[in-house]
This record gives structure tokens, sequence and C-alpha cells, in this order.
């Protein structure tokens, strides 16, 4: 795909301008590496993750970014944020039934219409949830002018209307998609409140929600379901894991999270928690910053791992 890109020799002439590359994974830095062997006369190393071109030598990481765990943890403790939530609840309709969770931008990259359809699926194949799980959908608009973008929507608003149609709820939708943009502390309450969240994007960098949910689940009483598509699925491996592209097996993911035993889901999340606060966009930046020193001052012929960075 890369190669079709009429610029791609400008591309990558002014990336290893940068004395340090970093990526989410591992793997993003290895196809970073392929890109450059099939375009340039370029000596590159696989092991070392660096690339000697034009008498320089350019250094590249994976450096997966985190977020400030103990603040999240903080601020989703807050009265203000306690207090959300039960509004939150009860203006959904939401008090005596599990919630789902989706945040993302209406993007054909984030899978929103296939979680949606496997939501649908969920409730064909396991039809005791009918009326005790209901799903919120935050889908900010991006991006409207593109012809692509307004079909995701389109395509979401569609779905959630033909679930409800089909699996009807008494306290309210089973589906509520909220289109707007809401500030990070609008949406603590929504992750305080969701009993499950599902970040099942079809292709992405990191994917920050996911981490941000772990950090507010300060009961440890929620579950995540990852794709394997998402950078975060690297680190987050003891969440639930489906792909997009599976309906029925992204139903079963939502099933098998739902019904999971209490103490199960607890020490399951109290794993993905101490992933997250052990490695904080604090130690992300320390690591970049540390790469780019140790670039500084190493012999281009003596690299080590610990030098360059996670």
């Amino acid at each position: 795909m890369f190669r079709i890109l009429p610029w791609r020799r400008e591309v990558l002439e002014g990336l290893l301008a940068n004395d340090v590359l970093g990526f989410h994974t591992r793997a993003h830095a290895h196809n970073f590496l392929g890109s450059v062997a099939d375009v340039l006369e370029a000596r590159v190393d696989p092991a070392l993750l660096a690339v000697e071109r034009g008498g320089r030598r350019t250094w590249v990481g994976d450096f997966p970014i985190g977020v400030d765990a103990e603040e999240i943890a903080a601020l989703a403790e807050m009265p203000v944020t306690t207090a959300g939530e039960r509004r939150l609840r009860h203006q959904l309709g939401l008090e005596s039934v599990r919630m789902g969770l989706g945040v993302d931008r209406m993007d054909y990259t984030k899978g929103i219409p296939e979680r949606l359809e496997a939501l649908e699926a969920l409730y064909e194949r396991h039809p005791e949830w009918i009326g005790r799980f209901a799903f919120v959908q935050v889908a900010v608009p991006t991006r409207i002018e593109l012809a692509e973008y307004r079909q995701v929507g389109d395509r979401a608003r569609e779905l959630a209307r033909r679930i409800n149609r089909r699996f009807p709820r008494a306290g309210g939708p089973t589906v509520h998609l909220v289109e707007r943009n809401l500030g990070f502390l609008e949406l603590l309450p929504y992750y305080r409140a969701a009993d499950l969240c599902a970040v099942t994007s079809l292709h992405d960098g990191m994917n920050l929600v996911a981490k941000e949910y772990v950090a507010a689940c300060t009961d440890f009483e929620g579950a995540l379901l990852l794709s394997p598509f998402t950078g975060a699925a690297r680190e987050l491996d003891r969440a639930f894991m489906a792909s997009p592209f599976d309906r029925e097996g992204m139903a079963d993911a939502y099933h098998a999270a739902l019904s999971e035993d209490p103490a199960a889901r607890r020490e399951r999340m109290a794993a993905l928690r101490e992933t997250v606060l052990r490695r904080t966009v604090y130690d992300w930046a320390i690591d970049v910053l540390d790469a780019l020193v140790g670039a500084g001052l190493r012999a281009p012929s003596a690299p080590t791992r610990d030098t360059i960075g996670r």
C-alpha cells in the first residue's frame, strides 16, 4: 500500500532526518523498516532497529504511549463524577441493566457498525440479554465533509434503529447513539457506569480509550473487550479479545465478558489496571527522552535495547 504513494521517497527521507523515530508497537516499527528497504537505498538493520543512509543513522523504537492513570483514577472517584454516573444511568433508563460502552470518532477505522452488528448477534445468540444489557455508543462526528465518514454515521444510525426495533427494552432504547464531542470530565461518568467497554477498531495505532477506561475502573467491576488490531492489545492481553471482522465471535465475547464469575472479573481487571498504572504517559515520555539522549551519546556501532527505549 505504501508503494502506491507518489511521494513515498520524500516521506521516508523526511522521517529519516530524525535521530529517533518512535512507533506504538514493534510490528509498526518493523513495517517502517520494511518500507525503507523496499523504497530507498539504505542499510536497514531489523535486529538493531536502525537505518543508515547518507552517512547518518536513525534509530527506530516502539514506545507504547500511556495515560495519566493515577490522575484519571482520582478524577473517577470525585463526588461530581459519581453523581454524574447516577444521573447518566437515570437519564438513559439504565438503572437496572448492565451497560456497554463504546467511545470513538465516527471514523471508518473504528469499527462502530461492526460493533453494533455483533451486538445484534449477541441478542440473537443469547436472548437472555434482551432487556438486561444496553449499549451506549459515543460517536464524535469527524470529517463530515467526506462521503466515507458520512456513510459510517448513516450505517451506525441504521443499525441502532434496527436493534432498538428488534429488541425493545422497557426502560428505554437498547442502543443509545450519542453523536457529540464530550469533554474528558463529561466522559468519566460513562466510564464509571460501563460494565463493559468495547474497543474494537478495524485498525488502530494504540487507542487510549482502552487505557482510560481501565484507569477509571476503580471498583474493578468492569470488563474490557479489545480488537487484536489495536496497539493496546499488545499490552492489555488480559482483556477479552475478539476480531471486529467476526460478528459471531464478537457476540460470544460480549457474552463471555458479561457472564464471567465476579471474582474472576475483578482479578482480570486488577491485572489490567496494574499494567496501565505501571506504564503511564510519564514513563513513555522518559523512554523517548532517554532514546534521544542515547542517540546523541552512543557510537553508531554500539546500540543497546535498554538505551533506545521500549
